[in-house]
């Protein structure tokens, strides 16, 4: 089938076929847009899963086609159809992202308690800053909502519940705008819940929810504090981050604690648990050397079994600062025999500025090879550490030597790790064999020459013979 349009240069279209996903048509739509010379535009197959879908800028002024055709290049009277032609204008919609895979989220907070989750936003057609409001929550909750940057699409969100909010429950209404005033679009929940799921879990029948499930829940017995910290997480660094639990008495059992989100470039531990009848633990966090830098607002939320299930809450919003390295190191490389000494110099590159001294460390050496610990200050530009080896010590090339330094900011560490450098373990060469000198041979006496027999004395008649001989060989 073909449908004619006509578009003016620069106008934006969005194209859309309705068939199996609405109207349940055995159509599998193949969506090409052609002009009047019939050349291909855009086209598309299953876009829309598995009805096809295309963004249509008109290049220039004239007449358009749409065509339609099924992609096994069926057809009949039961293959229905619906085909949508639409200026593309600005849209919004928000969701809440799975906390368990194929179960949509939903809101609990314990009254006297917080709890919080992640938003995401999805901008269709324009860009900027959002506004997030949650209209109509239960009784004694209240929201702690954050602006949604333009370059993120997700947020977090803290609730918390009054002491003395009652049990209720509410479907809240989730809205995002746009902080400039001047684009005109608003957006709501679209929240997808699986009902059955089919081979490979596909979605085979559900429910677009266009509003939050939200309920205030009866107390439980801990909370939740992160101890803010006072200095920065560096990028190629890492934090403990602290966390304090107020338990109820008689509450004594294990709390696993988790991040909400990490910020981009941040990683953190999943698998930190308050001990049984502990108040504290250590969240350890680690940043790329691309982490983005900034001030993020970061929540832990905790879980533990209570009253024959499981209960959860969610810590204050702390603020996490993410800076730039103290400083640049660059280790170099060396090389010892087993048993003996040498030295590895890292070059120090300043950054920025700190007080005092800073320890710094090598990491990674093998084993039985040893070093020690040395100090730097903000001027230090190079340091040498002295490496032992033991006789067994580990042979081969170790590309894998990190270095840990850690300047102390308002009273806390600022770990940096950095690396790589290079140690090499060689074995002794064996020691030299003397060689034995063979003892040279005596030498075997020559025979003594024959003695020439004495010359004959001629008489004077054999003399003249002898003449006369040698007188005619000369002629």
């Amino acid at each position: 089938d073909y449908f004619k349009f006509t578009a003016k240069k620069g106008e934006r279209y969005d194209v859309r076929v309705f068939a199996r996903n609405v109207l349940r048509s055995p159509l599998d739509a193949v969506l090409v847009i052609r002009n009047a010379q019939g050349g291909n535009v855009a086209n598309n197959d299953d876009s829309g899963s598995p009805d096809s879908y295309t963004q249509f800028n008109v290049p220039a002024d004239g007449e358009y086609f749409v065509e339609i055709r099924d992609h096994l290049k069926s057809g009949g009277p039961e293959y229905a159809y619906r085909v949508e032609i639409a200026p593309r204008e600005p849209s919004l919609s928000l969701s809440l992202p799975e906390r368990q895979r194929y179960i949509a989220t939903t809101l609990s907070v314990p009254s006297g308690n917080r709890m919080a989750l992640m938003l995401n936003a999805r901008r269709q057609n324009f860009g900027g800053d959002l506004n997030i409001s949650f209209e109509g929550l239960p009784a004694g909750m209240t929201a702690e909502v954050l602006p949604m940057p333009a370059n993120r699409n997700e947020v977090p969100v803290l609730f918390t519940a009054a002491a003395d909010a009652a049990p209720s429950g509410k479907l809240v209404d989730v809205q995002g705008r746009p902080v400039d005033e001047n684009v005109k679009v608003a957006g709501h929940l679209e929240q997808r819940t699986m009902l059955i799921r089919g081979q490979n879990n596909r979605d085979v029948y559900g429910h677009d929810a266009r509003r939050m499930a939200a309920a205030v829940t009866k107390a439980v017995p801990f909370k939740l504090e992160i101890v803010q910290p006072k200095a920065p997480l560096v990028r190629n660094g890492q934090m403990q981050l602290k966390v304090v639990a107020t338990r109820d008495e008689g509450f004594t059992a294990p709390i696993a604690l988790r991040m909400l989100y990490n910020p981009p470039g941040i990683g953190s531990s999943g698998s930190v648990s308050i001990p049984e009848g502990k108040n504290e633990a250590v969240i350890p966090v680690t940043a790329n050397e691309n982490a983005a830098i900034g001030t993020w607002k970061i929540i832990v939320t905790g879980s533990a079994p209570h009253a024959g299930g499981r209960v959860e809450v969610a810590s204050q919003m702390a603020d996490l600062e993410v800076a730039d390295m103290f400083f640049n190191l660059a280790i170099g490389k060396t090389a010892v025999e087993q048993g003996q000494e040498t030295q590895l110099v890292v070059k120090i590159e300043k950054a920025r500025d700190f007080e005092g001294e800073a320890e710094i460390q090598l990491l990674g050496l093998p084993n039985g090879a040893t070093t020690e610990k040395l100090k730097i200050t903000k001027d230090t530009t190079e340091v040498v550490f002295p490496i032992k080896t033991e006789k067994d010590a580990r042979v081969g090339r170790h590309k894998s030597i990190l270095c840990r330094a850690t300047p102390i900011v308002s009273g806390e560490p600022v770990i940096h790790t950095i690396g790589s450098g290079e140690v090499r373990i060689d074995k002794p060469l064996p020691p030299k064999v003397a060689v034995k000198e063979e003892p040279k041979p005596e030498a075997k006496p020559q025979p003594e020459k024959p003695k020439e027999p004495p010359k004959k004395v001629l008489s004077r008649l054999e003399q003249l013979r002898l003449a006369k001989e040698q007188g005619e060989a000369g002629n």
